[in-house]
């Protein structure tokens, strides 16, 4: 009886109902149609098997992706689209609703495909709709239908027909990337922007400022004066992932200088959420001019001539057009890198990262334990305590230079570097490059950057002791008495300060990385760091002449060294290799018992406020 009433309250409540004229369909308006509609389910197929519309039929992404090029994500072919839509016996004048969950992107990136080549090649209005709620929308209408039965076994071949109109319908909703670039760009690397174009990246925060790299992308960060809108602005997207008001998306769209006499792109990760921003300008808010960029940051990242931006941009007034401009100031840019790296922390802390096993707090952690419980387990020096003398402040060193440094002054120091250097340069570091790095294979990549960033620091490690006023700050790392994994982190904030412009030098050698290769070789320096400072007995054999161990590194903080050797020895950071190329290695013996520190030590600060001051007194 409640299905029978339930369903005839919701054909009283259609009645009135009239079919959507801007390709969004309502739960409501589907179930009163459903026989007249081809119906397409784009999640996966987990889900698909879970539960689904009736007669719909279930495809993928990848079903209408062009698999030939380099990189992931281009559309399909026209040939491929209309295989694909005979192999579902679907003619070229059915009408067709696509639906997904996850908010639309899904079902409008099918459906811009689809506009494309009913505008191009077809040259009439194309048949998508998109159910605005996606399957959550739908509910429980399946309990209320009457199964029909569902005949697919003579299929319809689905042709585009050139001939079948002489009009061509226009502005195409498709920009390329020769497109972009000529519209934003006239040298590879000088910026253009013209007061009438708008360039608007629908992704995340995290992946606009470069802070995180999704799969098949070649390089992080954005395309210069991209403004940032995401996408999921448009829709309840913490509640049924429906469209909000004309009204409200009107307005969204107009605080960010989003206007409709601009000529506006769209670009995502790999044109998916940005199809759904083109969907919104063009079919709620009729917008005449937008288009969406079909390879976007795929593509765009993967052509390393092509010029990239990143980090936190301070955003203008709408009088200005809110463009997002790397160049309102390095005053600007040190303000508001406090908030970005506390808020970023704050989310590794909460475990609210993406992708999450990239967590530089949490691995922290668990790396200094592993390498604790086994000085605990496999002592070198048996007579040393397992908390040892300036345990607690090694780990306070630990957790202010990795965390409460960067919050106060490191992070926007390194932005303001970062600005500098491309100020001074040109924009583009990587037309420096002194080897294409993004044309090798992954593991090629990530060998090159770790060996060169290893060697830069290793040389900057040797300036820390050859120049006397450096020296004064590294002297914080050499008044360990007694060595453990945690004195590794024992180091004055200033050292960031010298190893951060050295390293942008790397960084222009090699061309640039990605987050997933600086996190990789950044943990395994940390793991061999912690280890070289260990109470653990290692040498690792022959491979000694390679990576620096415990036996060696020891060697590095002894009290008395040869005269040869008065500037310091084995400054290796991961590698010991290049202590062995230039002569710098010294390793009489395995060193356990030796005394370490340097001249002086008894009138060294021995609390963290006195070393933090110390480098920067006048030496008597």
């Amino acid at each position: 009886m409640f299905r029978i009433i339930s369903f005839t309250f919701l054909i009283l409540a259609t009645q009135a109902i009239s079919f959507s004229q801007n390709s969004l369909i309502s739960a409501d308006e589907l179930f009163q149609n459903l026989q007249e509609w081809k119906v397409l389910d784009l999640r996966s197929s987990e889900e698909f098997n879970q539960g689904h519309i009736f007669s719909s039929q279930n495809i993928s992404r990848a079903q209408y992706e062009d698999s030939t090029y380099a990189y992931g994500g281009m559309m399909a072919t026209k040939t491929q689209l209309e295989d694909l839509l005979t192999s579902l016996n679907i003619g070229i004048d059915d009408q067709i609703v696509v639906y997904d969950s996850k908010g639309g992107c899904e079902g409008a990136r099918f459906w811009w495909i689809m506009d494309h080549y009913y505008r191009h090649v077809q040259k009439k209005p194309q048949t998508v709709f998109i159910l605005d709620g996606g399957y959550d929308a739908w509910g429980d209408r399946n309990s209320l239908i009457s199964p029909w039965l569902i005949d697919n076994s003579n299929k319809i071949p689905f042709k585009f027909n050139v001939e079948d109109s002489a009009t061509e319908i226009t502005p195409d909703l498709l920009v390329t990337k020769d497109q972009v670039e000529f519209m934003f760009f006239r040298d590879k690397h000088i910026l253009q922007q013209p007061d009438n174009k708008v360039l608007i990246d629908v992704r995340t925060l995290d992946e606009y400022t470069g802070k995180v790299m999704k799969d098949g992308a070649f390089r992080a960060g954005r395309i210069p004066g991209a403004i940032h809108f995401e996408w999921t602005n448009c829709i309840n997207y913490g509640g049924d992932k429906k469209l909000k008001s004309k009204e409200e998306l009107q307005n969204l769209f107009t605080e960010k200088g989003i206007s409709p006499d601009k000529d506006i792109i769209c670009y995502c990760h790999s044109g998916v959420r940005s199809a759904h921003t083109t969907y919104i300008l063009t079919q709620i808010l009729e917008y005449p001019n937008v288009s969406n960029y079909d390879g976007s940051w795929i593509e765009w990242s993967y052509y390393k001539e092509l010029p990239i931006d990143s980090g936190e941009v301070v955003v203008e007034t709408k009088d200005t057009n809110l463009v997002a401009s790397t160049q309102a100031g390095y005053w600007e840019a040190f303000k508001n890198s406090f908030g970005s790296f506390a808020d970023y922390t704050w989310r590794e802390i909460s475990l609210q990262v993406d992708p999450w096993y990239i967590n530089y707090f949490w691995w922290l952690i668990i790396l200094s334990l592993v390498v604790w419980m086994l000085e605990i387990a496999f002592p070198w020096r048996k007579n040393q305590p397992i908390v040892r003398k300036d345990f607690w402040l090694d780990a306070f060193f630990m957790f202010f230079n990795f965390y409460i440094f960067k919050i106060i002054i490191f992070m926007a120091f390194s932005n303001v570097s970062e600005m500098a250097f491309k100020d001074l340069f040109g924009g583009d570091l990587s037309k420096f490059a002194l080897i294409d790095l993004q044309s090798m294979p992954g593991w090629a990549q990530l060998l090159i950057f770790f060996v060169v960033t290893d060697f830069i620091q290793w040389i900057t490690h040797v300036l820390l002791h050859r120049f006397n006023f450096l020296w004064q700050f590294h002297k914080v790392h050499h008044s360990v008495e007694q060595m453990g994994f945690a004195a590794h982190l024992r180091y004055h904030w200033m050292e960031n300060v010298f190893y951060t412009p050295m390293k942008y030098i790397a960084v222009m050698l090699i061309g640039g990385f990605t987050p997933e290769q600086a996190f990789i070789v950044f943990y395994f320096a940390i793991a061999i760091g912690h280890l070289n400072h260990s109470n653990i007995n290692l040498n690792y054999g022959p491979l000694k002449y390679i990576l620096n161990s415990p036996q060696m590194h020891i060697w590095h903080h002894a009290y008395e060294l040869p005269k040869e050797h008065s500037k310091g020895a084995n400054f290796g950071i991961t590698l010991s290799v290049w202590d062995y190329i230039f002569r710098t290695n010294y390793v009489p013996s395995d060193g356990r018992d030796i005394k370490l520190g340097f001249d002086g030590m008894e009138k060294f600060p021995k609390k963290f406020l006195g070393m933090t001051i110390y480098g920067f007194k006048k030496e008597k």
